[in-house]
């Protein structure tokens, strides 16, 4: 079974991005669909706090 045609290249992603950037937006997320149209959502991205939840398990030894 094959995955049919490509419909958008990582170049034309980074081009969108970088283009965005450079007008002064920043870049939330960003969305391609099936069709291979790239949607851009701007704002602020999220922030990935550091102090993530282990699930129970040991805190690993950084040798800090």
């Amino acid at each position: 079974m094959s995955r049919g045609p490509c419909t958008f290249r990582q170049r034309d992603l980074t081009a969108a991005v970088k283009a965005v950037e450079a007008a002064g937006i920043g870049v939330a997320r960003v969305e391609v669909d099936k069709d291979g149209k790239i949607i851009i959502i701007p704002g602020k991205p999220p922030v990935v706090p550091f102090d993530l939840p282990t699930h129970g398990l040991p805190e690993p030894d950084l040798g800090m």
